[in-house]
């Protein structure tokens, strides 16, 4: 969602389960893989299918559990987002798709 409201033109999303792909689709991934598709590490797929390698990429695993059992998040959970401004744009337009 983020990728697309900043106008990325090429967002590949990538995971070992395909049933994320419907919903990686429809909040603005152009391409779904998964590496367990591929025998060469996906760091070497993802260079081969960009021309040498991505402008920007992150890692995102949510488990909300893990921070109950005392763990902690360090560093920037939201990367460059400005957190007041974009989370709630980001919010609101994805609620809006709810109700239209």
């Amino acid at each position: 969602m983020g990728c697309k409201a900043a106008g990325a033109s090429r967002i590949i999303a990538v995971d070992i389960n395909k049933d994320k792909f419907a919903k990686a689709r429809e909040v603005g991934a152009t391409e779904c893989i998964n590496p367990q598709d591929y025998k060469e590490p996906i760091q070497e797929v993802l260079k081969e299918m960009t021309d040498g390698g991505v402008d920007f990429s992150f890692e995102v695993i949510v488990n909300p559990a893990l921070l109950l059992t005392g763990r902690t998040w360090k560093g920037a959970v939201f990367g460059g987002v400005y957190l007041i401004l974009r989370v709630q744009f980001l919010f609101t337009e994805e609620l809006s798709t709810f109700f239209t």
